[in-house]
């Protein structure tokens, strides 16, 4: 399975993800990772959608699923609180065919109620 993980550029420096992109290596025969910078969104992202992943997972990144998401490939949106909660329902709407991860049983509310099928972990 080639898997591809999105993330933010600070989530590089921190740290912060290490543990779930060591999770979808274990499961994956090619697993990459990408950092973007939502305001500057280039020919990077557009390039990354034409390939042929299995599985895209979006860490915090959910704006793009639907480049993913509009060529048939499988998105897991995962994302934090801090965004979620400022985010209105049609940004949820957009991603109708995501499944998401939900940390928090606060972001698995705000998803269910735009609803998108969320696992709570």
């Amino acid at each position: 399975m080639k898997t591809l993980f999105v993330g933010y550029p600070f989530h590089k420096y921190s740290r912060s993800t290490v543990f779930f992109r060591e999770l979808i290596a274990k499961h994956s025969d090619q697993a990459d990772s990408v950092y973007v910078d939502l305001g500057n969104l280039d020919s990077q992202i557009e390039g990354l959608s034409k390939q042929n992943y299995d599985t895209v997972f979006l860490f915090q990144t959910d704006a793009i699923a639907p480049l993913f998401l509009s060529r048939g490939i499988p998105v897991i949106n995962i994302p934090m609180f801090d965004f979620a909660r400022l985010m209105p329902k049609n940004h949820w709407q957009m991603m109708r065919g995501c499944h998401s991860l939900s940390f928090s049983q606060s972001v698995d509310q705000i998803l269910t109620s735009a609803g998108l099928p969320t696992t709570l972990v």
